[in-house]
């Protein structure tokens, strides 16, 4: 089974749970995500860790819906992370944004005091 946004705030908030990172995917066939969550729901899903656990599980569901997101690794803590485009395009704005321009960023990226 499986329940929609009311129903996942819901089971939030009774089990005292929390929602660490919610990512937007891009899926070209939603329909063959949908069909292919089904079938795994349908079965027992055996955790192994980090072999095959909920990264794996979500994982599944975004290929068979023709999306291409993947995780680093399926150890959780490293899955809910910045992908490498996100972390390198927040470091260039944030070099963009520094008020004294790139080289003020820089330094202030290496704690170097700037006058």
């Amino acid at each position: 089974m499986y329940m929609d946004g009311a129903g996942f705030r819901r089971y939030l908030t009774e089990t005292g749970k929390r929602e660490l990172l919610r990512r937007t995917v891009k899926l070209p066939n939603p329909a063959g995500a949908l069909i292919y969550l089904e079938s795994l729901l349908a079965e027992k899903w055996t955790w192994m860790v980090l072999p095959h656990n909920c990264v794996a599980f979500v994982e599944e569901v975004i290929k068979a819906g023709g999306g291409t997101w993947s995780s680093y690794s399926n150890c959780l803590a490293v899955a809910i992370t910045d992908d490498v485009s996100e972390r390198m395009q927040n470091f260039y704005n944030g070099m963009l944004n520094a008020t004294s321009g790139f080289e003020r960023g820089i330094y202030n990226l290496y704690g170097v005091p700037v006058y």
